[in-house]
């Protein structure tokens, strides 16, 4: 008899958390599971990484509050899991609500980021609430300690990120970059106003190879994903393009997420000289090849202690400049897998990336032993294995 297990996560947004589901989505699918996958805010229309997924898709249709909670309830009767999964913070209390009285019901609930202060004002903890039916990870121990902190009295089990299983060197994969690089391309243009830039060829690495002659094709693209929360230190970014504008015409910031400081942070943006090399682009909006096509990767966060992006992006041998410290610091190797820098240091962002600009043969080997470094140091059949192994423990 498969077992099932159901997925809770926040929302369809192909990078961040998101990218260490579609390994442990296929290795399940593989040994005989049965997935399923429901999200607290869906979309009309389901995201390719979302649709090529080894699982059924559910829909909450929406809905807040105790509606949600509801409708989760109802979906696990429907479903009937083993296991259900909260993806993330966001999802957790969610999942957890929604389980309460299912005795028979085993869940777990796995933390990517520092849970925010002002959502934990009440220390609590889900073995009180919930008995002994819940599970806890965290991918990093500054996580586990948090939540020590606020009351979660319970065993917290690590299981560090992956930098995920990516195919960018086929045929289609290309294709896929291609397309994905020209609505960049085209994003800026529309910003700046003016007519839209022409396609290129693909360079034979994604890394700081110019794509074509064509000056348009030359520009530099950075990006970062990350929530629009004040602790992603996004403002020290836009400071760090507006110091590289000063000497460089050619950098663009695209800040990929959503979150309730979008209208401030656009404000702050608009205030800029830089203003049109910086592109905000929404959850929603975000294509899952976006990361690839990137000529460098910026982390100025330290609330996703292993950043998922960050680990692809190193992965995919893009070169990152990123701020020192817990979890990050596992990742970087100054000047041997990435460049780092101090908390809140702009200056160093800009420094750093003109250096990658002007010192190509540098900034290319760098990015290759910042692939070699994350994947020997973090495989990803080492988190599979976490999960599996976790899944195991709870079910006997």
């Amino acid at each position: 008899m498969k077992r099932r297990i159901l997925f809770v996560i926040e929302d369809f947004f192909p990078l961040g958390a998101n990218l260490q589901l579609k390994p442990i989505a296929d290795a399940l699918a593989a040994e005989a599971f049965d997935i399923h996958v429901v999200a607290l805010r869906d979309s009309m229309k389901l995201p390719t990484w979302i649709s090529d997924l080894p699982a059924t898709i559910h829909s909450l249709d929406s809905g807040r509050g105790i509606n949600r909670v509801l409708r989760m309830r109802s979906l696990i009767f429907r479903v009937s899991p083993n296991i259900v999964h909260a993806w993330g913070h966001a999802t957790h209390w969610c999942s957890m609500m929604a389980g309460i009285g299912l005795h028979e019901l085993k869940m777990v609930a796995t933390f990517f980021e520092i849970p925010p202060r002002h959502r934990m004002n009440h220390p609590q903890s889900p073995a009180w609430l919930f008995g002994g039916s819940v599970t806890l990870t965290a991918s990093h121990h500054t996580i586990a300690n948090r939540l020590a902190e606020h009351g979660f009295d319970q065993p917290i089990e690590i299981i560090p990120n992956s930098h995920g299983r990516f195919n960018w060197r086929t045929q289609a994969a290309d294709h896929d970059r291609i397309a994905a690089r020209q609505r960049l391309l085209e994003i800026i243009s529309r910003d700046i106003q003016r007519p839209t830039i022409q396609s290129f060829n693909v360079p034979p690495r994604v890394g700081i190879a110019e794509p074509s002659s064509d000056a348009d094709a030359k520009l530099y693209l950075v990006g970062t994903v990350a929530r629009l929360l004040p602790g992603y230190q996004l403002k020290d970014l836009v400071w760090a393009v507006d110091l590289l504008c000063c000497i460089r015409d050619d950098i663009h910031l695209f800040i990929f997420g959503s979150g309730p400081q979008e209208p401030s942070l656009r404000r702050f943006i608009s205030k800029t000289a830089s203003r049109q090399h910086i592109h905000l682009i929404p959850a929603e909006s975000t294509d899952e090849n976006d990361l690839a096509v990137l000529d460098c990767y910026w982390n100025a966060q330290l609330e996703e202690p292993l950043p998922s992006a960050m680990l692809a992006a190193m992965a995919q041998q893009i070169p990152v400049v990123s701020v020192l410290g817990p979890g990050t610091a596992e990742l970087l190797l100054p000047l041997r897998s990435g460049l780092a820098t101090n908390f809140g240091a702009r200056d160093e962002f800009a420094r750093w990336t003109k250096y990658l600009i002007e010192q190509t043969n540098a900034a290319g080997q760098l990015a290759i032993q910042s692939a070699v470094h994350v994947k020997k140091r973090f495989p990803t059949s080492q988190m599979i294995e976490g999960y599996r192994k976790l899944y195991a423990t709870i079910e006997e």
